[in-house]
């Protein structure tokens, strides 16, 4: 199978995937989604907040995590955890929180910037994260975390 992706869209003069841009990882990904062992990954998003998203009640903080949900469950994704950073006693890195979401299959990860409430999920990232990193674990392991609870918002 041959995953096609649509040109991201615009937010007036931004484009939508600027605030999320993919990195050289999803070559990799494209690859065992278009393979016969597509499986469960894992995502785990370290996420740094700009100071205007009110981390961790404000209201534009809040409507982030409304419109994320939906988009997490559009192409079959549950949120794992989700957890604010106490410190950090080995090392640097600025975040304030841990967000772990598994997705079905890399097919499924892959086309989130295509998904209905994508748009307006993007454009709230982008005026609430200052810096995010995620992680992709998809080995044998990850395929365990399915029969976790899943987080009920």
């Amino acid at each position: 199978m041959r995953l096609v992706f649509k040109a991201p869209s615009r937010l007036g003069n931004v484009i939508m995937a600027d605030s999320a841009p993919w990195t050289s990882d999803v070559d990799s990904m494209r690859l065992i989604a278009e393979g016969d062992n597509d499986r469960p990954v894992l995502m785990v998003n370290l996420n740094k907040y700009k100071s205007e998203a009110g981390y961790s009640d404000g209201a534009l903080y809040r409507e982030y995590m409304r419109a994320l949900d939906i988009l997490i469950l559009e192409p079959g994704g549950v949120k794992k955890f989700q957890y604010s950073v106490s410190g950090q006693p080995v090392g640097s890195q600025g975040i304030d929180e841990i967000i772990g979401i598994l997705y079905p299959s890399h097919e499924a990860f892959l086309s989130i910037k295509e998904q209905r409430s994508s748009e307006r999920n993007f454009e709230l990232r982008g005026m609430c994260i200052k810096t995010a990193v995620i992680h992709r674990i998809s080995d044998p392991v990850s395929e365990a975390l399915v029969s976790l609870p899943d987080i009920k918002n």
